[in-house]
């Protein structure tokens, strides 16, 4: 820093320092300590206006994470979460090096609907290959479960194909006779983040459920009686769980299983078993890489999906930058694949 007071001229506060000559004389003294820091309101325009780039900017990890704005440090110093723009998409938690932000957890209720010897359901998200190490088959992973306690463990791609076939259904009825286009519904963080930041696109959202509900009300309508824990990468989940538990009744991470083995003293690496034999379609498996989800309503569509105009975007960043030129006609698709994470859940 060169005191020269390009910062103090263009601050918005008016934030005149305690003496620009002072601190001239003590250049031991950083800058910060030559204002008055309780007036400042870290807007960052001194930063910007410093031709010798002599003011850094020091965010938090979380607030770096939320592409969204949705939180912020307060006057407090603590950390806040705007409600009104977050969508519980999980990126704050991943980002805090200290553990400060954490979601609500159903590994004890779980546990105790096990004990309780009710007929659990685990429904496995399509991602959960290769989520216990690269050497741990489905198989095991399956086989862990049922060892665990649960009464059944069904595939939530099951589900998917379900979702592919009931989108492809509702695109050829909408698209373009109601409206020019429509995007997909699976990702919960997706679609709150159209309503909560695009609420003009809201009406473009396919009304079809995730593969998760679909998956949960299948199971539901097989026994009345089923608790069905949903097990799968992604946070944002237990929100819609919250909202569906007409089919849902627990929802859990792949982190939570390991931890529930763990207590179990279970290892799925050591399980012997025979290989595991899927019963969903090549298609519902894919859901979570990229492109997934359209492929598979593409398929679905059959001959009638050759000429569809698609679109995939992953990352809430690009997601929102390409629905708003989607929805300024900027973009031309019909149908519109959007993934919270970035390369789909399966990342």
């Amino acid at each position: 820093c060169l005191r020269c007071g390009t910062c103090v001229d263009h601050c918005p506060a008016n934030l005149q320092p305690v003496s620009i000559n002072e601190a001239a004389e003590r250049l031991d003294i950083a800058l910060a300590k030559s204002f008055n820091a309780d007036a400042c309101v870290e807007c960052g325009i001194c930063k910007k206006s410093c031709p010798f780039g002599a003011i850094i900017e020091v965010s938090r990890p979380c607030e770096r994470s939320c592409v969204l704005g949705a939180i912020t440090a307060g006057a407090d110093r603590k950390a806040k979460i705007d409600f009104n723009k977050c969508v519980q998409c999980g990126a704050c938690r991943s980002a805090c090096p200290f553990g400060a932000i954490d979601e609500r957890s159903a590994i004890v209720q779980v546990i105790k609907e096990i004990k309780a010897g009710k007929q659990v359901y685990a429904l496995l998200a399509p991602s959960f290959v290769g989520q216990l190490g690269l050497k741990v088959t489905p198989a095991q992973v399956v086989a862990a479960l049922m060892k665990a306690g649960f009464a059944a463990v069904k595939e939530v791609a099951i589900g998917a194909d379900l979702t592919a076939c009931s989108e492809a259904k509702e695109l050829m009825e909408k698209v373009p006779s109601e409206q020019k286009y429509m995007t997909s519904s699976c990702c919960p963080s997706f679609v709150n983040m159209i309503k909560k930041h695009v609420p003009a696109a809201e009406s473009k959202i396919s009304q079809t459920v995730s593969p998760m509900v679909a998956c949960g009300r299948y199971v539901k309508e097989l026994n009345p009686e089923a608790v069905t824990v949903f097990i799968g990468p992604c946070i944002a989940k237990k929100a819609e769980a919250y909202a569906n538990l007409d089919a849902i009744d627990y929802a859990m991470t792949f982190e939570e299983m390991s931890c529930l083995l763990a207590g179990a003293d279970i290892e799925a690496d050591k399980m012997h078993v025979d290989e595991f034999n899927s019963e969903a379609s090549l298609y519902g498996i894919s859901f979570p890489v990229t492109c997934g989800v359209k492929s598979a309503v593409v398929n679905a569509l059959g001959d009638e999906g050759k000429n569809l105009k698609t679109h995939y975007a992953s990352g809430l960043e690009r997601c929102l930058t390409e629905i708003k030129q989607l929805e300024d006609g900027k973009l031309d698709c019909e149908y519109f694949e959007g993934m919270a994470c970035d390369r789909g859940c399966m990342d």
